[in-house]
């Protein structure tokens, strides 16, 4: 009975983890965006249950870094600051992470997605507190 209890486990996180696309790499901002947002380059370390993202903002993503590390699933997860939450899930293909600054004063969510090839990622950004323009960017992977 235990073996079979596994083997359902097992199965069920190997279907799951199949779903979610291989996402983990360097990805820099489209030249065409450039200007339009503070990111320069996204680094993403993925597992079976947690999610890593370094986010570098600048010229050649040298003049700020933000490091971002959470289980995957929705949990909220701490950021530097005091009243600053992440958390990360997959919905389909695509990874979403949702950030809240000052309690909820401030909550964006940025969705993340792989084209068909997986040389470049989509990233759509959401301005939930206060409401704003959504925002759309291409990054590209590096080598």
């Amino acid at each position: 009975m235990r073996n079979i209890v596994c083997l359902v486990a097992l199965a069920v996180t190997a279907t799951w983890a199949a779903d979610r696309p291989e996402i983990s790499g360097k990805w820099a901002l489209d030249p065409g965006h450039e200007g339009k947002s503070k990111i320069s380059t996204l680094e993403i370390r993925q597992s079976a249950d947690s999610i890593e993202v370094s986010e570098a903002e600048g010229p050649e993503g040298k003049a700020k870094v933000i490091h971002l590390a959470c289980a995957l699933g929705g949990q909220q997860c701490k950021i530097k600051d005091p009243g600053e939450e992440v958390s990360f899930w997959y919905n389909g293909p695509a990874l979403v992470m949702m950030e809240t600054r000052h309690g909820t004063d401030v909550v964006i969510k940025t969705k993340l997605e792989p084209s068909e090839d997986g040389k470049t990622l989509h990233m759509e950004v959401v301005h939930i507190a206060p409401a704003g323009k959504d925002e759309l960017y291409t990054l590209t992977r590096r080598p």
